[in-house]
């Protein structure tokens, strides 16, 4: 090659690493990951009715309060803190699948055992269930959301 072209490769390079330090261009796996700290249940989703979650004495544990029917099925919402979580998934656990599935939207729907065993039987006035929202960062931060179901 000829000495112009060497020189201005030479150049171009020096002043690519000269602009990369300057601008500090960050690195994908050089930045920091900011876990979830907390998870708070903000309401559930009832057809077209919003039920707020309200905070209990029992720590990351929220309620509500909803009417039986049979094939409901409502959405379970939370929020993330910090807001700037790098990973704000979480997964659904159900306490008893053999009475209601949660998926991995957050939707509950009740089983058809639910409904032959404990719903229809009218012995029952109300039955908590208590599906659980666990962060999926790797540091798996928990929340609690009671539902109070009324028959």
């Amino acid at each position: 090659m000829k000495k112009p072209i060497i020189f201005s490769i030479i150049v171009i390079f020096i002043l690519s690493v000269v602009i990369v330090g300057i601008l500090g261009v960050k690195m994908g796996s050089g930045e920091e990951i900011i876990y979830v700290t907390k998870i708070t249940c903000t309401n559930l989703i009832l057809g077209a009715n919003t039920i707020p979650a309200l905070p209990t004495t029992v720590e990351n544990t929220f309620q509500s309060v909803i009417e039986y029917e049979k094939n409901i099925k409502f959405a379970l919402n939370y929020q993330v803190a910090p807001d700037n979580a790098t990973y704000k998934g979480a997964a659904f656990t159900s306490s008893n699948e053999n009475w209601y599935t949660i998926n991995d939207f957050g939707i509950v729907s009740f089983t058809e055992e639910f409904h032959e065993n404990i719903a229809s039987k009218g012995t029952i006035t109300k039955i908590l269930i208590k599906p659980t929202i666990t962060s999926t960062d790797g540091h798996a931060i928990k929340a609690t959301y009671n539902v109070v179901v009324k028959f």
